[in-house]
């Protein structure tokens, strides 16, 4: 296993509370805090995918009920002409604003 040095501030509290758990546990702090840290990690990474896999149901729902409705999908293709398309209608409003030209 490969480690990498840090370096951490923990409040007095947090610190004695780790002296005490390594000494029960008969374990170094850096491990204690090794195995806590990926325990969170894990946490975050399940909290994360489960936050993703909601979206990505809702994205399904929406699809559905809209197809249900009759409405067809837009394309990236289609996205991106109608961004280009409020570009340049943007860009000759500005500069008819700016030639004075209403």
């Amino acid at each position: 296993m490969s480690v990498t040095r840090m370096q951490i501030l923990l409040t007095e509290e947090q610190a004695a509370e780790l002296r005490r758990l390594a000494k029960a546990r008969r374990a170094s702090i850096s491990q204690l805090v090794r195995e806590m840290v990926e325990r969170g990690l894990r946490d975050e990474r399940a909290r994360l995918l489960e936050q993703q896999q909601r979206a990505l149901e809702g994205l399904r729902r929406a699809r559905q009920e809209l197809e249900a409705a009759g409405a067809t999908p837009v394309t990236g293709d289609e996205v991106v002409e109608l961004i280009r398309r409020m570009r340049e209608e943007r860009t000759d409003e500005i500069v008819r604003n700016a030639l004075g030209r209403d």
